[in-house]
């Protein structure tokens, strides 16, 4: 099998609702608008990976101007030697950002797509630790009026997570959330 092809497929919701943490500078909370880069790797015999990215041009420049000369005509299950090679072609331009995102949608399809030739799950590919591992609910954005907050954390603790089964409608066991910015925290030992 060799990979013949690699596209990708920019899509953008003008009225998705923009989510920050407290390392992205503060944005205007009227902001709309969110977009989702997807990666298709095509081979010869007609299995496609899927993987995705952030929504940036900048992304999808690097996947076409950078990387996918390197993957054409390659066995798509050579996966840690593509790595490899995607790596050495954009350490010029970036070891971080733009440059490994890239290669991360790209190590993400390469994944996916051995998963469906295999017909195995990608956690079995990569070797599990463990037979279960718990779900959390993850949010607390920093954009997020307080509102906003304490409706996204109670829906996690009331409703959980329906795509799950037995414990799902007792709601999640643990929370990720993220930390309002320094002028909205709480005082030292008021936790």
């Amino acid at each position: 099998m060799k990979i013949t092809e690699i596209t990708t497929t920019m899509l953008h919701d003008p009225d998705g609702y923009v989510i920050q943490d407290a390392t992205i500078p503060a944005i205007d909370p009227n902001t709309r608008g969110k977009s989702q880069l997807f990666v298709h790797i095509h081979t010869d015999e007609g299995t496609i990976g899927l993987g995705y990215a952030p929504g940036h041009r900048s992304i999808q420049a690097v996947i076409h101007d950078s990387l996918d000369g390197v993957l054409v005509g390659q066995d798509p299950f050579m996966i840690e030697k593509l790595w490899q090679d995607m790596y050495w072609r954009v350490r010029g331009i970036g070891r971080k950002g733009v440059a490994f995102q890239a290669i991360a949608a790209i190590d993400i399809a390469l994944w996916d797509l051995k998963g469906k030739v295999l017909n195995q799950p990608i956690y079995l590919l990569l070797g599990p630790a463990h037979e279960t591992v718990p779900i959390y609910g993850s949010g607390g954005w920093t954009n997020y009026s307080e509102g906003e907050l304490v409706a996204e954390q109670m829906g996690y603790v009331e409703g959980g997570n329906s795509s799950c089964e037995d414990e799902s409608r007792q709601g999640f066991r643990s929370i990720r959330a993220r930390r309002y910015r320094t002028s909205c925290r709480r005082p030292k030992g008021s936790w």
